[in-house]
Formats: structure tokens, sequence, C-alpha cells
């Protein structure tokens, strides 16, 4: 699956990771994670706190055709266009006013918002002959109940790949061992891969 959710406690490098993925998947004959390149990338934005490419307080499907070569606030979609652009580089797909910067004040609506955009994602794909890449920017609340919110959102989106950026400390580091499928997990009884 051409589907990469990067996660992270806050201030590990979640949003500059991001950025090279993004630009390397636009822009490189072999991109480090998804298997082709390809002309165009989706980007699912669940950090309401610090969106890539929205005001905070939104949640976002954005398709990019160019790599992001500026700092945030100069890749900002505002009315469905980039407001520093007019060359159509990005556009929303589609977008939700969360209304806070913490999936902390309604963790029901975050989570049902981010499976909403998912399946606009995936309606957007249903016609297409090669799926538009998909990277999920998520945000930094990784212990306690904002684990249990990651894990739903990891369940509802189905990620090929999740990337956990970990911090020097304990406090920025967190266990995803239960979101791994083990090499014993992929190999049937017959050696083969599972049907």
């Amino acid at each position: 699956q051409n589907r990469v959710l990067v996660c992270g406690a806050k201030n590990v490098g979640k949003s500059t990771f991001l950025r090279y993925i993004i630009n390397r998947t636009l822009s490189a004959p072999k991109p480090i994670i998804l298997t082709k390149q390809t002309s165009e990338v989706a980007i699912l934005d669940l950090d309401s706190g610090q969106p890539e490419l929205s005001p905070p307080g939104m949640l976002t499907l954005t398709v990019l055709k160019r790599p992001l070569l500026s700092a945030p606030p100069m890749n900002m979609v505002v009315g469905g266009c980039n407001i520093h652009n007019d060359d159509e580089r990005f556009h929303h797909e589609a977008a939700y006013f969360f209304g806070d910067v913490t999936s902390k004040s309604d963790p029901d609506t975050f989570i049902q918002m981010g499976s909403q955009l998912m399946q606009q994602y995936e309606k957007l794909n249903a016609e297409k002959e090669t799926p538009i890449p998909l990277i999920v920017n998520t945000d930094g609340w990784v212990k306690g109940f904002g684990y249990e919110i990651l894990s739903a959102i990891i369940g509802a989106i189905n990620p090929g790949h999740v990337v956990q950026i970990l911090g020097n400390t304990k406090a920025k580091s967190f266990d995803m061992s239960s979101h791994v499928l083990l090499p014993s997990e992929c190999i049937g009884s017959n050696g083969k891969g599972m049907q």
C-alpha cells in the first residue's frame, strides 16, 4: 500500500520528515518509502495544532503536485487554493474545521473527521489506475488517551507503513508494538505469505 503515517511526540521532527518524504516522493526517481515516483501525492493532515497546509484548527486532505520548498505559512491553502501561488500546485480535496489545536477537546469528532477524510481519499482513487500515494501527518499527543486516538486513526487509515519518530527522552518515546506486524505473522503455516 502507498499509505505512510508519520507519528511521534511533539518536537521530534515529524514536520521536517513529512516535508522530506513529500519532496522525495514528488522529485526523486526512486522514492525511499513509496513504491514509485509520482506526479502527485495526497497529504492527510491530522495535526490540528501545527498543520502544514492550513490554518490551525483544520483537518485536511490535500493533493500536492510540486515539492514544498517554503516554510508552512507560505504553503497555506485557504479557500481551496494556495494563497501565495496561483499556479494550482496544490489544493484541498476536503477540509473540516475541527475548531481546536488538540484532539483532546473532542476525540470522537476528531476520529470521525479523520475517517471521513480517509473516505474522501478512497473516493479520489476509486477511478484511478494508479492510486495517489497518501502521507498522513499526526499530532504529537502520543501518551495515554492520545495513544488511543492515534490507534483509532491507524485503524481507520490502515497504512502500509507507520513511521515512528522517537525523541531522545522517555517522555518523547512510546511503544507502537501493538501496530507492528511481526515476520511470523506475515508467513502462513505453509511458508508462503498470508492469503
